[in-house]
């Protein structure tokens, strides 16, 4: 066999083996044993107070990928991973008073709200999402489903951020406002965007940081990372 035909060979044999190669480490990862989908819904909140009901909306986005069982997957690579993008619903109740509903429980709020069927084995879960973007109309959020409700004592001050208690309004805006009712709705309209008009300080985070390149040396409340993720 000439020279030529040799490296010619050689060469076909190690780009099958990198092919394999790959192919092989993205079966262990569950690359091509995976399935996605994307939804969206508008999350809205009504509060009634002395000067009527005051209420505020927002359209959150939440991606889903199932990884299915098979023995050519890494155990740690199995299972069900999602991801919610968007922003805290504000309640502008007057007085310079706003309510924030965060994103604590974005990725489940829907299904709490609608309760769509839950299906078993591989893919389940993209079976399920698959149907619940079929739901029409609007659905009450379930009292124990509610995300997490603060406000702030300064606007211009993330730290005096404070958890509201979706039972007791009152207790910090004063007498006879309380929670109407929270509702999800399915749509397509775009994620809602903006939250940072009314908190001049969410897009300068390193500020509060002991290390300003380290995000895990922020010394803010917790509560400030669930207001917005994009």
């Amino acid at each position: 066999m000439r020279r030529a035909e040799t490296v010619h060979l050689c060469r076909t044999a190690q780009l099958r083996n990198l092919a394999a190669l790959i192919l092989l480490s993205l079966a262990l990862t569950g690359c091509i044993f995976s399935k996605s989908e994307t939804f969206r819904y508008r999350l809205t909140v009504e509060v009634d107070t002395p000067d009527g009901i005051k209420a505020g909306s927002g359209v959150l986005q939440v991606s889903v990928t199932e990884t299915g069982d098979s023995p050519f997957i890494l155990p740690e690579a199995r299972g069900v991973r999602s991801q919610a993008r968007g922003e805290a619903v504000v309640v502008d109740l007057g007085g310079g008073h706003l309510l924030f509903a965060l994103l604590d429980k974005a990725d489940s709020i829907a299904h709490a709200a609608f309760d769509p069927p839950r299906y078993r084995g591989d893919y389940g879960s993209i079976r399920t999402i698959r149907q619940l973007k079929e739901t029409e109309g609007d659905a009450d959020v379930p009292r124990e489903a509610y995300p997490m409700l603060v406000t702030f004592a300064d606007i211009e001050d993330p730290m005096t951020v404070r958890q509201v208690d979706p039972d007791n309004l009152a207790d910090i805006f004063g007498q006879g406002v309380s929670i109407k009712g929270i509702t999800v709705e399915m749509t397509t309209d775009a994620v809602t965007t903006g939250i940072e008009r009314r908190l001049s300080w969410l897009d300068n985070l390193a500020a509060y940081r002991k290390v300003p390149n380290n995000p895990f040396s922020s010394n803010l409340p917790h509560e400030i990372g669930a207001l917005r993720n994009r």
